[in-house]
């Protein structure tokens, strides 16, 4: 998302990245009971681990592509809230502000590269929303 300089190209990655997330939303955490805080449950998972960094750099997003969180992901943002309030979590976090100042630089490089086709991508989150995405269809072909 953020290799392209292409306007509509930020539309159509956004509106599929909030479509994602109403997606865990709607699929991994309405079903749940009030004890199941996890992606997978009531256990912290690997899940977790690969999903909660990208929301520590959601703030890159907000910022530089004015990226918002949909309103209606409530219970995603109580689980980013219970991840990053693990003490394991916040001995490795990063502040927001360590990451608008790692990006800012990067972002100009890439704009003055002239990289303004590359396919975008959130790495681990995507994988994780892919895997939900999977396991959501097999429970329903069975």
């Amino acid at each position: 998302m953020m290799h392209s300089s292409d306007a509509m190209v930020h539309k159509r990655i956004k509106a599929q990245l909030a479509d994602d997330l109403r997606f865990v939303e709607q699929h991994a955490f309405a079903l749940r009971g009030a004890d199941e805080r996890f992606l997978l449950g009531s256990e912290f998972s690997a899940a977790d681990i690969a999903f909660y960094p990208w929301f520590e750099q959601l703030c890159v997003l907000e910022k530089y592509l004015g990226f918002v969180m949909p309103t209606e992901c409530e219970r995603l943002l109580r689980w980013q809230e219970t991840v990053a309030a693990r003490e394991a979590v916040r001995t490795c976090a990063r502040s927001p502000g360590f990451y608008l100042e790692s990006y800012g630089p990067l972002l100009a490089a890439l704009r003055r590269a002239g990289k303004r086709k590359k396919i975008p991508h959130y790495g681990a989150a995507r994988s994780v929303i892919c895997f939900l995405r999977q396991a959501q269809a097999c429970k329903y072909a069975v």
